[in-house]
């Protein structure tokens, strides 16, 4: 699945900070920079985009996949007290030192990587 590839990709990488992001094309990958910016210059730990903030476009996903998403998002930030509002997404950057503490304890089960990570 998504998350133990994406836990392996991050495994193997050798940078210092990694990115994650799904590539049937939701994301919009210019946004990669100013992640990397906010990690590298300000000392951000993560660095989040979000299918659901302003200007994001969701007219590729159907009604269903988009309330299941805001409906996962919803009970993350009430469960887990999560403050992001897209916490199931596959779209983010960390420092390497954030992934290897959480690695221990990842599941690699569906698609809440992020979520698992936080």
């Amino acid at each position: 699945g998504i998350s133990t590839a994406a836990t392996e990709g991050m495994l193997s990488a050798a940078s210092e900070v990694i990115a994650v992001m799904d590539v049937d094309g939701q994301h919009d990958e210019t946004k990669l920079a100013h992640m990397f910016q906010l990690i590298s210059k300000q000392g951000i730990d993560v660095a989040v985009g979000s299918r659901f903030a302003d200007g994001a476009n969701l007219v590729d996903f159907s009604s269903f996949r988009t309330n299941l998403s805001l409906w996962s998002n919803k009970m993350a930030q009430k469960w887990f007290d999560v403050q992001l509002a897209d916490s199931m997404g596959n779209f983010f950057m960390l420092r390497r030192e954030v992934f290897e503490n959480a690695a221990p304890q990842l599941g690699g089960r569906g698609q809440k990587l992020l979520l698992d990570i936080l």
